[in-house]
């Protein structure tokens, strides 16, 4: 009989032994599951962090750029509006030989354009991070408000130096005093053919249309856009 209870107590600690293992052995899996979701949760913390500085980064280098392309913008509209009325006496026929002979820029007015050179680190960045992180709204908008930008004025660009290609090839065909015009040597049949032809007087209107109509315009209202995204860059970095 008592080798039968010593029995029996031996195998409620046996099965004793294995519930406490097993709670042992969940309490371990537990405390791995908790370290693994803290882990996790601090790896996404620091990303996030990451990808707050790198977004930082990438905003202080558009504002670098935003600068550099407003300075820009400023001497090509002051560019521009020293010649506007040049430009508009000559579309109208108003201009006269005496005119155009104590015309500092008139000779090559017609022949010359002050491109707008933009700056597009930033923007190359913007759209990078845009593809891979796409919840951040000021991004976007970025993105979009430079690309709409980008496609008009390179537009209006290429209309302006094409118009500027075929006049010149023009002239080369045509007239005799091509080649003094090029090397800066003025002619008499050059101040006739600015001042009399209509031929010249409809480029220099093409010109003036495509320059004062819509590239000058263009770049005002980039000047603007600019400006005020600036702004909202200043607030976000802070």
């Amino acid at each position: 009989m008592i080798t039968l209870f010593k029995k029996m107590r031996l195998e409620n600690l046996k099965k004793k032994a294995v519930l406490n293992y097993l709670l042992y052995a969940l309490g371990e899996i537990v405390l791995v599951v908790i370290g693994i979701l803290i882990a996790i949760g601090i790896d996404d913390a620091n990303e996030e962090k990451r990808q707050a500085t790198r977004l930082n980064n990438v905003f202080i280098t558009v504002q670098q750029d935003i600068e550099d392309d407003l300075r820009e913008i400023d001497q090509v509209l002051n560019f521009y509006e020293e010649r506007e009325d040049t430009y508009r006496q000559m579309a109208q026929g108003q201009m006269t030989k005496a005119d155009f002979e104590t015309c500092d820029n008139c000779e090559y007015l017609i022949s010359a354009h002050e491109s707008f050179s933009r700056e597009k680190r930033g923007y190359d960045l913007l759209k990078t991070f845009n593809s891979e992180f796409q919840e951040d709204t000021l991004v976007n908008t970025a993105v979009q408000l430079l690309n709409s930008y980008y496609d008009n004025l390179d537009e209006v660009d290429k209309l302006i130096t094409e118009s500027l290609t075929e006049d010149l090839k023009a002239w080369r065909n045509q007239y005799d005093w091509f080649s003094e015009f090029i090397m800066g040597n003025g002619s008499e049949a050059f101040t006739s053919f600015v001042v009399e032809s209509k031929e010249f007087r409809n480029q220099i209107t093409w010109r003036y249309l495509l320059i004062y109509k819509n590239f000058v315009p263009v770049l005002q209202r980039y000047k603007g856009s600019l400006q005020q995204l600036n702004k909202q860059l200043d607030k976000r970095i802070g």
